[in-house]
């Protein structure tokens, strides 16, 4: 093999019939574009610039990476990332492995390699603001990233699905995701042999949960006070974004036990937060805030919720936050300031969005600092929370008008979050994937998504966010010429939404389709 070179920073490039842009980041044919997130661009000129050569691992590091420490992880993550936006414009199997070696590019038989030529802002269309649409997926990152879920058990819906898809499973939880779902004890030197072992033996989250609940009344008398806490915080790691009653009877109990037990006063705070119960979520953080720390890091963690709980205002979200943020970077606690960047983002967006005040270029802006979060959380192990970054970030492909990369970043995330099996994310990943082939007129896959997000939540007996789904149902029935089926939905809507004026467009849009008041 000749020696590998370091690649040219071409302006532009052809593959086939598909114009490489590398200096804005986009492939682009004569049908569509994608926006390529800039590390995958830098891979795939790294293997056009030795194309039919293998190209080593340590070859990534260095042309890609800048020699730092890789995981196998990050390099598998972003060959298939290419892989995919390749087989998205018809070019299926270019990028091969070559076992004990590396990967190889392989041009088509209709490439033109070395074809360089100017692209002009006008090759493809330009990205737009969808802020109506997108609003309301803001709220349900942010929920998801403090609080894990938004939802409060309530019993099942009656409503039946009008699909049968079920969600996918893959059978096996991996070390990565135990190890995540048991961060928080671990850094705190708490036990997890408990959890684990069950986790392990079950590899089914639901039914770890079910026998540690089952198991308190019979080990309390078996355990000292302190480690019978310890159990109880094992439980609620658990049961944190999969059951939220048992997460709070659990956290509430030790609370009862030691009542200055930090990480479960936040943890209740964020769990009341995420329910919108804003009174009790207050008051646990507050209470929170009194305790005596341990360590820099719990105070830090405190502060960074506390600014999210306690400060109402925007403005004031914002400034305390960039607060916590400075202090997490100067003592390098990259994890809070990991969680907190990703805060700071989304109200920064949200902000804007609410004053209109910010361009186009400003979500390149936002999406890299997403991406040195997710980066650092990927070095840190969370893939708990290296996932809902990377919802943060489709989010705002979508936001600035790249719904076919949106897409395919979604996708990529619920293969990857199937097996955490959170259904607040599910539901948060599937609506957004419902909502974004419907604004592309491919009604099949909205439906199919959309019924999959609405399964996720009856799974779980989760009502609180049915209302939106059974309404975007109604909306793809409409779209496909359904009216009858359309107002069945919007009937089925109205009688899950809350009473509450934020609920009015459920009539309005009834109204709008003609049906009937009993649906």
């Amino acid at each position: 093999m000749s020696e590998l070179r370091k690649p040219p920073m071409l302006a532009s490039t052809r593959l086939g019939d598909v114009i490489i842009d590398f200096a804005n980041y986009r492939l682009i044919s004569n049908k569509k574009q994608s926006k390529i997130e800039p590390r995958v661009m830098a891979v795939l000129q790294v293997l056009l610039d030795n194309a039919g050569e293998a190209v080593s691992r340590d070859t990534f590091i260095d042309e890609v990476w800048d020699g730092n420490a890789l995981s196998d992880d990050a390099l598998n993550r972003t060959i298939s990332i290419l892989r995919r936006e390749l087989r998205a414009f018809g070019y299926d199997g270019l990028v091969k492995t070559i076992p004990k070696r590396g990967y190889r590019l392989d041009y088509p038989d209709q490439a033109a390699p070395g074809d360089d030529e100017a692209i002009s802002d006008d090759a493809a269309p330009g990205p737009r603001k969808y802020r109506a649409a997108i609003l309301g997926g803001i709220a349900a990152c942010l929920v998801a990233v403090i609080g894990g879920a938004a939802f409060w058990f309530s019993g099942s819906s009656s409503s039946a699905l009008a699909g049968e898809t079920d969600l996918p499973y893959h059978g096996k939880i991996s070390r990565v995701n135990i190890r995540s779902a048991f961060h928080e004890l671990q850094t705190r030197g708490m036990p997890t042999d408990i959890a684990v072992e069950a986790l392990v033996r079950t590899q089914s989250y639901d039914a770890a949960i079910e026998e540690l609940n089952a198991n308190r009344d019979s080990v309390i008398a078996t355990l000292s006070p302190q480690e019978y806490i310890g159990y109880l915080h094992q439980l609620g790691a658990l049961a944190f974004d999969r059951n939220l009653e048992l997460a709070v009877s659990a956290y509430r109990q030790i609370v009862q036990l030691s009542p200055e037990d930090t990480l479960a006063l936040t943890q209740l705070g964020r769990l009341y937060y995420a329910n919108g119960e804003m009174e009790l979520a207050q008051s646990y953080i507050t209470r929170a805030e009194a305790t005596e720390f341990s360590s820099e890091r719990e105070r830090l963690a405190v502060a960074m919720n506390a600014a999210i709980i306690t400060q109402p205002p925007l403005q004031g979200r914002i400034d305390a936050l960039r607060a916590v943020e400075a202090e997490a970077e100067a003592l390098g606690e990259s994890e809070i300031w990991a969680r907190t960047e990703s805060f700071l983002v989304n109200y920064e967006w949200l902000q804007a969005s609410q004053t209109d005040d910010f361009q186009d270029e400003d979500y390149a802006a936002w999406i890299a600092r997403l991406e040195a979060v997710r980066d650092a959380q990927m070095a840190l192990g969370l893939q708990h929370e290296v996932l809902r970054t990377r919802c943060q970030i489709a989010l705002m492909i979508s936001a600035a008008g790249d719904r076919r990369g949106a897409i395919a970043e979604y996708e990529e995330i619920l293969e990857l979050e199937v097996d955490l099996m959170r259904p607040h994310q599910m539901h948060v990943i599937l609506s957004n994937l419902a909502l974004l082939h419907m604004e592309l007129d491919e009604l099949e896959d909205a439906k199919m998504y959309n019924d999959l997000a609405l399964r996720s939540l009856r799974n779980a007996n989760l009502n609180g966010e049915l209302t939106h789904n059974w309404y975007l149902a109604a909306q793809i029935a409409d779209a496909s010429g359904d009216r009858e089926t359309a107002c069945s939905y919007m009937s089925t809507a109205l009688q899950a939404a809350l009473p509450d004026p934020g609920h009015d467009y459920l009539r309005t849009y009834a109204d709008e389709l003609s049906c009937e008041a009993g649906g």
